[in-house]
Parts: structure tokens; C-alpha cells; sequence
């Protein structure tokens, strides 16, 4: 009886469990962080050529700006890299707890195994209680017993070598995430330093810049002014395909006067940011189904250019008692660098404002802008594809190439527009 319930406590033993997977948060973290020092590079070399001027530009403060906010995003990237280790050591140093005391439940029955077959280890005690059988049957009974008891005891064995190298490999595991940690509490100190070094230039510049804030007023009041005039000519072009949409839908024949077409949506009636209501304009078919594919890309929407680089994010900008709003994102690229349809569409307009060209492409309700452009490929009416050239961007007024771009939503030809952040609609693959 002892000896069958032995067995049975050897069968219920358990081997290693399987190692613990990495999910996804460290692989998002670590795309993440490349992402960002990526940015911050670029956004260092365009520092680098700014300083060579010999004042402050408004370019210069909001690319400063921006190397702040890409360091504070690193700074927490990291963080939160370092409290995922945290999280993953605690859960390695309880494996091994747990294989520990394992092993040693392992050793103290296969100590128990060896006791036992030393107490029986001469031949003549083994033949003796085989031949000690009431017949042949029982014989064999005891003789696979005998069999089975050295088959588990090996067993035993090679669960403990098991055992111990699994111990050591999460140890090797557990050091290495150490050390990781170690490598990132050390990029931790380093982000720190370059941290306070840019604050500290952010301050001179912005002392630079009060004694000039006239200068300034008159400068942001310029492009408020260019600004205004842009959007304008946008929500005017909107507005006129939106109203022809509706038209066509429900089949009326009057068309729109020309100044009802070219007459803006008053400002406050243009939201930034936070997208309308849900409920669809009135358009045919294939533009409904054209807006469903645009939405359903959110986030996966290729780059208008090969290769660049965000020099200005979407959303308000301040210093002190100056501020604007970027409607879109710019980005600086290669001179004379090809722009790209980001979805299939349709050209609504191509304008001609302050000298260069801006490129409206309707995605049903949606519609696409890409602005300082100094060569169109695309006409008015032309059907585009994903990935179709539309035309080469142009130098902004610090003499870089950079295309701005916007992404704009209507919610029908009466009921105003909204202007969405491009990043959230972009793929975030890093050019």
C-alpha cells in the first residue's frame, strides 16, 4: 500500500512549465522609443542649422518647443519601460521561487526512492521477495513493480537535471533584464541632462524674442492673416462639392449661385480636433463608400512623402501672450520631393494662394490638402489612387522644403467642417 501510493506521488509531480511569453508592451515601447529618438535627431539637425542665424526666429522657438515635448516623450517612454522590467522581474524572481521549491520537493522523493532500493539493493533480497510469490502471476507482479520503481527513480533524475537548468536559464533571463533596466536608468540620467540643457536654450531664446514681441505680433498676424485665407478657400471648395453632392443625391437641378460656392462657413462653425457627429452627409453611393474605406484607414494611411520628417504637429502653439494653430502638419522632406495621394479620391480644386499651389483630394466626405506645393501633376476633376503623384513640394518662407498637410471632414454642405490631427491618420512607420 505504501509502496503504490509512493508511485502515485511520483506520477502527480509535474515537470517545468512553459517560459514567460513577452506580450506586445514591450515591443510598442520599443518601436515607440525609436520612433521618437528618430524625431528628436531630426529635430536636432534642423536646430542645428537655425542656430547658424544670428536672431531668434519664430521657427526656431516652435522647433525648440517641439524638441521639448519629443524629450518629455521620451523621458516617459523610458519610465514606463523601466516599470514594465520592474513588473517582469518580480515575475521571473517568483518563477524561480517556484522552481526551487519545486527541485526540492523533486530531491526529497528521489531521496526517498534511494533509501528504499538501498534497503533492497542486494540481488538475493530482490530474488528472495520475488520467490517469496504465493504463485507465478504474483511473480510477475512484483517484478514490474521492481521495474517500475528504478524507471521512476531515473525519472526523478532527470527531472531534478531538468529543473536545475531551467533554474539557471531564468536566471540568465533575469539578469539580462537587469541589465536592461540598468542600460535605461542610465538613458534615464542622460535624457535628464539634454532635458534641462534644451529648457535652458528654450529660455534664452524666449528672452531673445521679448524684446522683439511687436516684431512678432506682426509676424504671427501675417500668418493668422495667410492662415485665414487658406481655410477659407478650403471650406469655400468643401462647401461647393458637398452641395453638388447633395444636388446629384436627391436630384434637384438647381445648382449653387457662384458667391453661395466661394462664400466661407463662418469660423466658429469649423471645429478642430474633435470630429463632427457620426451621422452621414447626404452624397451618392460610391462617395459613401469612399468615405467608409478613408475611415476605416484611420491610422494606416500611407505618408504623402517618401521620406521626412514632422517640423510642426497639429494644435495650438503659445509663448507668452502669442499664439496660433497649425490646422495640419508640416513636414520637411528633400527639395523638390514628390507628393503623394494618401487615399484613392477625386481632385476637388487646385488653388493658387501667396504664390503656391494647394491641392484639395475628396475622399467622399473627407478631403485631403497638400499645400505649398510649387508644381501640380493633377488637374481639377482628375481621379487619383493611392500613392498617385499629385505634384513637388515647394520651400517654405525659411527656404526648407516641407509640405503641409491636412485632412478635413464635413458633415454636409450647411453643417459646418472639422479640421483632424493628420498624425492620427498617418501609419506610423518612420521615414
Amino acid at each position: 500500500m505504501r509502496a503504490c501510493l509512493f508511485i502515485l506521488l511520483l506520477f502527480a509531480a509535474t515537470g517545468a512549465t512553459a517560459q514567460l511569453q513577452p506580450g506586445d508592451t514591450r515591443t510598442r515601447l520599443e518601436t515607440q522609443r525609436k520612433e521618437i529618438l528618430q524625431q528628436i535627431s531630426a529635430t536636432e539637425q534642423e536646430l542645428t542649422q537655425l542656430r547658424t542665424e544670428k536672431t531668434v526666429t519664430l521657427n526656431r522657438m516652435k522647433v525648440l518647443q517641439m524638441q521639448l515635448e519629443e524629450r518629455t516623450k521620451l523621458i516617459e517612454n523610458l519610465n514606463e519601460e523601466v516599470a514594465y522590467i520592474d513588473r517582469t522581474v518580480e515575475e521571473y524572481e517568483a518563477r524561480i521561487a517556484g522552481l526551487k521549491r519545486k527541485l526540492n520537493r523533486y530531491k526529497l522523493q528521489y531521496t526517498k526512492s534511494i533509501r528504499y532500493a538501498y534497503k533492497s539493493r542486494t540481488s538475493l533480497s530482490m530474488m528472495a521477495y520475488l520467490c517469496s510469490s504465493q504463485d507465478f502471476n504474483e511473480a510477475i507482479r512484483r517484478l514490474r513493480y521492481l521495474q517500475v520503481m528504478r524507471a521512476m527513480r531515473m525519472q526523478q533524475a532527470e527531472k531534478i537535471k531538468a529543473t536545475h537548468a531551467e533554474i539557471y536559464h531564468q536566471l540568465d533571463i533575469l539578469n539580462a533584464e537587469k541589465a536592461n533596466k540598468n542600460k535605461l536608468l542610465a538613458d534615464l540620467s542622460l535624457q535628464g541632462k539634454s532635458m534641462q540643457a534644451a529648457k535652458q536654450e528654450t529660455d534664452n531664446a524666449v528672452k531673445d524674442l521679448s524684446g522683439r514681441e511687436k516684431e512678432l505680433q506682426a509676424e504671427i498676424a501675417g500668418k493668422k492673416k495667410s492662415a485665414k485665407r487658406i481655410d477659407d478657400a478650403i471650406e469655400a471648395i468643401i462647401k461647393s462639392e458637398m452641395t453638388l453632392s447633395e444636388e446629384e443625391t436627391v436630384g434637384k437641378v438647381k445648382k449653387p449661385a457662384k458667391d453661395d460656392a466661394e462664400e466661407p462657413l463662418p469660423e466658429e462653425r469649423r471645429k478642430h480636433g474633435k470630429e463632427a457627429p457620426a451621422a452621414l452627409p447626404v452624397m451618392p453611393p460610391e462617395e459613401l463608400t469612399l468615405a467608409h474605406r478613408f475611415e476605416t484607414n484611420r491610422g494606416k494611411l500611407p505618408w504623402p512623402v517618401d521620406k521626412g520628417t514632422v517640423s510642426c504637429h497639429f494644435g495650438k502653439y503659445s509663448l507668452k501672450n502669442i499664439e496660433y494653430f497649425s490646422n495640419g502638419v508640416d513636414i520637411r522632406t528633400v527639395t523638390y520631393g514628390i507628393v503623394k495621394a494618401v487615399h484613392d479620391g477625386t481632385v476637388s480644386s487646385v488653388v493658387e494662394l501667396d504664390g503656391k499651389l494647394m491641392i484639395l483630394v475628396r475622399h467622399g466626405n473627407y478631403f485631403s490638402v497638400y499645400g505649398n506645393i510649387i508644381k501640380s501633376m493633377v488637374i481639377k476633376g482628375e481621379k487619383v489612387t493611392a500613392g498617385k503623384p499629385v505634384g513637388l513640394v515647394a520651400n517654405n518662407e525659411e527656404g526648407y522644403p516641407t509640405l503641409n498637410f491636412q485632412i478635413w471632414k464635413s458633415a454636409g454642405s450647411g453643417k459646418g467642417t472639422t479640421v483632424l490631427d493628420p498624425e492620427q491618420w498617418l501609419s506610423r512607420s518612420v521615414h
